[in-house]
């Protein structure tokens, strides 16, 4: 009995292994998870979908499609990174929409497709009400919100200075004098926060832009002094790039990409860096062709998408430009008599276009799409002349250097 017993055990166990084995077609089969960050946005946002994919190496190319009647088309597309994770991003219209992510196949790794996700968009329009700030500010020049807790920084005369959302000062970089060492600046023009919280001050009279962590720590600079050539410019390819093209003349502005990419808006120039600071590329913003008119800007915006928006400051115009740095389009500005300057711009969450103008009749804050069709003109405080900052939700801010004060738009819901 007990010889038999083992027997059949023997040959149960043998069979159990024979009827399920693991092929290596099934182990070369990626498994694709799926994560939306808001499964109802309002519509006109960016919303981004992440996963990790099993059984995948890094660099395999995946793509984010949506549902379009009976078929999928794709809408976005990347790599999956070393970590073996993924993420893309989608503007989202009002309704209801699926999305789901495929990887591509290659070489022993087959197709695999995640599960669907459902969205629904929801139409908000907003109304905008400004108040004074009562932050105490000298000559504020740019002002930046970490979208994670809420907390904003402001470039005012040559220090950066960090408060708690509730207005509480935490901590200051820089001082009344200015200075070359990493804790000092010569008149920073602009401060920006990335998504990890770390910020990136534009430091224009020693031309370089510098990075610190949220706690104030001293973490990296870039840049070299040089002088704006005019004429015509070499392609893109690093290699072919001469010294003066990786140097700042004017550096005002700073945007950081998710994938880490830093665009420094140098007047007639934006020039991108790797995360580590190295050359990457460059923009020629030469917009007009008349000599006499003026091609400086004023701003600049990332969205979630990676596209650029450039707004400029004697002509009525914001240009876009794509992930790949090429112009994908140009948002005509409203133009009339009394119009003298545009001063600020910021992507609000709807998709929009905030864009600070002033007229001979006062400053106007004006509201645009993306196609550049006229919203709204939305009430200012009186000479609140400035770069405008995107706050967490639906808040805009305004640095008014005339006044030496901030401006916060707060938003509420209405009808549309």
């Amino acid at each position: 009995m007990k010889k038999s017993s083992a027997l059949l055990i023997s040959v149960a166990v043998a069979g159990a292994l024979a009827v399920a084995p693991v092929t290596s077609a099934e182990a070369a089969k990626p498994r694709v998870s799926i994560k939306v960050s808001d499964a109802t946005p309002v519509a006109g946002s960016i919303i981004t979908v992440t996963g990790k994919v099993r059984g995948a190496s890094a660099g395999k190319r995946i793509s984010l499609q949506k549902k379009v009647g009976k078929r999928w088309k794709k809408v976005d597309s990347g790599r999956v990174s070393k970590s073996r994770t993924y993420s893309l991003a989608v503007r989202v219209k009002s309704g209801r929409h699926v999305y789901r992510t495929k990887v591509a196949k290659q070489g022993r790794f087959k197709t695999a497709v995640s599960r669907t996700v459902a969205v629904r968009a929801r139409k908000v329009c907003v109304r905008y009400g400004p108040s004074k700030m009562k932050t105490s500010v000298t000559t504020p020049r740019s002002m930046a919100v970490d979208l994670r807790n809420g907390s904003y920084y402001v470039a005012d005369a040559h220090r950066v200075r960090k408060f708690a959302a509730d207005g509480t000062l935490r901590y200051t970089i820089g001082g009344t004098a200015t200075g070359t060492d990493n804790r000092s600046f010569n008149a920073p023009t602009d401060v920006e926060v990335d998504k990890h919280g770390n910020l990136y001050v534009t430091d224009m009279h020693n031309y370089r832009v510098q990075k610190y962590s949220s706690s104030g720590t001293y973490l990296m600079s870039f840049g070299t002094p040089g002088v704006r050539f005019s004429g015509g410019y070499p392609s893109n390819d690093p290699a072919s790039v001469p010294e003066w093209r990786t140097r700042f003349f004017y550096a005002q502005d700073t945007e950081v990409r998710d994938d880490g990419l830093v665009y420094v808006l140098d007047n007639y120039h934006v020039k991108i860096y790797n995360p580590d600071g190295t050359y990457r590329a460059y923009i020629d913003l030469d917009y007009v062709s008349n000599p006499e008119e003026d091609d400086s800007t004023a701003q600049m915006e990332l969205d979630a998408l990676g596209d650029l928006y450039v707004a400029y400051s004697a002509n009525p115009v914001v240009v876009r430009f794509n992930d790949a740095f090429k112009r994908a389009g140009v948002i005509r500005l409203q133009r009339k008599p009394g119009w003298t300057r545009t001063w600020g711009l910021a992507l609000t969450r709807q998709g929009t276009l905030m864009v600070n103008r002033s007229f001979d009749s006062g400053p106007v804050l004006q509201e645009y799409t993306r196609a550049g069709t006229r919203l709204r003109n939305l009430r200012v405080l009186q000479y609140s002349l400035g770069g405008l900052a995107r706050g967490r939700g639906d808040t805009l801010y305004s640095v008014s250097f005339s006044e030496n004060s901030l401006v916060k738009y707060s938003a509420t819901k209405r009808r549309c």
